[in-house]
């Protein structure tokens, strides 16, 4: 029961989602010849609270926080933004669940092609320890994935593999999230994404939805409903995020159904460089 909740807890921790028809119909959302620009940059930074609600009768119980932030950075030489994420366990749900959460995940990206070089993720669950680290060498056409269990010594190796077959817009489960902001996405369109997590790669779709007004503690904003179509978590449930319809496209608020409730989170702190006043209205307090 509590790996089932923790799966519901940390939607970054177990990404996967399902694999629609082997030839997409649909445009790639991002590509060597697509000319993209990244509305994000270096030191924007975003936390939402977390929270889970199991069934309809129980109220929702907050899960924790996850923080996310893009800095420059440089890998082989190519100019690249790193993509930090710290999900860290709080609240009632985590003293119920009687384990302690500290995961962190990284992303190296290119800043103009934005397909993924490298991707880690260091998995802090309780007991489980887990290191793992994924390089896509696009050059030599090479995928290499790398796990180990840190909690002994020296690290156990559990997994090592090399494989070619590197897609071109690859993205990996951190920075999926950010290439789904570098366009204005129509309503009722309908995109496709190679996402890996351990070298596998999975075509994803991902389609706007509708528009929305949101309430957030960061503020309202006026917002477009992005889904990705098939499971995201290990346990079932398709993803849903709000992405603001201002020039920085962030998002906001996000959910997923699965087999035990809902999980869900939303923007309580948003900082941003690019940030103008006026744009986007900050605040500590609830949005009544």
């Amino acid at each position: 029961m509590k790996r089932s909740i923790l799966f519901l807890l940390w939607f970054v921790a177990a990404l996967r989602l399902a694999l629609p028809s082997p030839q997409s119909v649909h445009p790639p959302l991002i590509g060597d010849d697509i000319d993209l620009t990244a509305p994000f940059s270096n030191g924007e930074t975003l936390v939402f609270e977390v929270n889970w609600k199991p069934l309809f009768f129980i109220p929702a119980f907050k899960a924790g926080e996850i923080r996310l932030r893009v800095e420059d950075s440089s890998y082989n030489g190519r100019e690249t933004y790193k993509i930090r994420v710290w999900a860290v366990s709080d609240g009632a749900l985590a003293r119920i669940a009687g384990m302690v959460v500290r995961n962190y995940y990284e992303s190296e990206i290119d800043r103009r092609s934005f397909h993924s070089y490298r991707s880690f993720q260091q998995i802090r669950q309780g007991q489980r320890q887990r290191d793992m680290e994924l390089l896509l060498d696009y050059e030599r056409d090479r995928i290499t994935y790398r796990e180990t269990d840190p909690s002994t010594n020296p690290p156990r190796l559990l997994r090592s593999t090399n494989k070619t077959g590197l897609p071109s817009g690859a993205t990996d489960i951190v920075s999926v999230f950010y290439v789904a902001r570098l366009r204005v996405l129509p309503v009722g369109r309908t995109f496709s994404l190679h996402l890996t997590s351990r070298g596998d790669f999975e075509e994803i779709r991902v389609t706007a939805e509708g528009e929305e007004r949101i309430s957030t503690p960061a503020g309202r904003f006026n917002s477009v409903k992005v889904t990705t179509i098939g499971g995201l978590f290990q346990e079932g449930g398709d993803l849903r995020v709000w992405v603001s319809r201002d020039d920085l496209r962030i998002p906001i608020r996000f959910e997923s159904t699965v087999n035990f409730g809902r999980v869900y989170g939303r923007l309580i702190r948003l900082e941003s460089p690019q940030l103008h006043r006026g744009l986007i209205r900050i605040s500590e307090a609830a949005v009544p």
